[in-house]
């Protein structure tokens, strides 16, 4: 999914919506990029930037709060920018992606994989609107042209807005092949109860996402934008 973005060991990264920064740690591994992840969950970063730690990256891969709260909370510039599943949950696109185009250097950037609506007729769905009701997360979804056109507002160029739904679908499926085996283990075990339906909760809520991706009702994007200062030269295998 990465691979557009073209990283070498020169470059910094900035990666919203970082999680517990096991991508944040695997790129700068993987590509020698100095990586910030920022993540709006407290306790996600916390246990994140202490598992880079833990990985001896904390100068290579380190994870933040990201205080939403300050008017502009990415004070930094970078040259490349991977915003994963958070635009999601911002309900002001436009105003989200120019925080994201400030924050890139000239010829900068910016890798975006989310959930988008397939059409405005998705939120009329019955799977749609019980799937997003046990999302732990308020999402706010557009489609992608919506999206596209709030990027191009924000002063972005996007380059690839390419659907990798079935790859999505088919990567939760390969994650979950082995969900029923695990219940019945833990089933087995004394005191994990607790652990057992916490297992049972995600596996819910990832069969409803797979349902309404499957439906026609969601699907997961890949977009690729850049500033439009100076604009950026294309690769031959984009």
């Amino acid at each position: 999914m990465s691979k557009l973005l073209a990283m070498t060991p020169e470059l910094s990264m900035l990666h919203l919506g970082a999680g517990l920064g096991g991508p944040a740690r695997t790129l700068a591994e993987h590509f020698g990029v100095w990586v910030t992840g920022l993540e709006p969950s407290q306790s996600l970063a916390q246990a994140g930037n202490h598992l880079s730690t833990m990985a001896g990256m904390i100068k290579k891969a380190p994870v933040q709060q990201l205080d939403l709260t300050q008017e502009n909370p990415l004070i930094r510039r970078y040259d490349r920018v991977l915003v994963d599943g958070y635009l999601a949950q911002r309900p002001n696109k436009a105003e989200a992606l120019a925080m994201i185009d400030a924050a890139l250097k000239p010829e900068g950037l910016v890798l975006i994989t989310d959930y988008f609506l397939v059409d405005d007729g998705s939120v009329a769905n019955a799977d749609y609107r019980d799937w997003l009701q046990g999302e732990p997360r308020q999402l706010n979804l557009v489609t992608a042209p919506e999206f596209v056109e709030a990027a191009t507002k924000a002063g972005l160029g996007v380059r690839v807005n390419e659907d990798r739904t079935e790859e999505h679908i088919d990567l939760i499926k390969k994650a979950w092949a082995g969900a029923d085996k695990l219940v019945a283990d833990l089933l087995q075990q004394q005191g994990q109860e607790h652990l057992t339906k916490i297992v049972l909760k995600e596996a819910e809520l990832w069969s409803k996402r797979v349902k309404v991706l499957t439906g026609g009702q969601l699907q997961f994007r890949r977009i690729l934008a850049a500033k439009k200062e100076k604009g950026v030269k294309m690769m031959s295998n984009w």
